[in-house]
């Protein structure tokens, strides 16, 4: 069965996912495009063994099956408003005058994304015409 007729929200399209992450959402845009977040459902200090620790999971894997692949992923907001590399973040001083609220996320999607204890990610892709 695939993930569009599974309750399970460990199942996604392709390969299951792993046991601490979430598809939180799926969503189908007009354009064809569909949206999904996923959610690493653990904090770092709680006691559920490995568990806790990022995870990193393949979206074409995950999304994609073998005849039906993903020809194209962006990250978003998770509104699906606006690319997560077009955010101007704020950026500030601290009292002592290092810089705070910078932050550290490549925007670069590869095939392979890592997911931090708590982490919500969002991506909006599509599958052939």
């Amino acid at each position: 069965s695939t993930g569009l007729l599974s309750n399970n929200p460990q199942q996604s399209f392709g390969s299951p996912l792993p046991d601490n992450i979430h598809m939180v959402s799926l969503q189908i845009f007009e354009d064809g495009r569909v949206g999904t977040r996923f959610q690493h459902m653990y904090e770092v200090d709680e006691p559920v063994g490995d568990l806790k620790n990022p995870v990193e999971i393949s979206l074409s894997k995950v999304l994609g099956f073998p005849s039906f692949p993903v020809v194209e992923v962006e990250e978003y907001a998770p509104n699906f408003v606006q690319l997560k590399k077009d955010i101007k973040r704020w950026v500030w001083k601290s009292v002592d005058g290092d810089p705070v609220g910078v932050g550290t996320e490549s925007y670069n999607v590869e095939d392979k994304v890592l997911l931090t204890p708590l982490q919500i990610r969002s991506f909006m892709f599509k599958w052939p015409n």
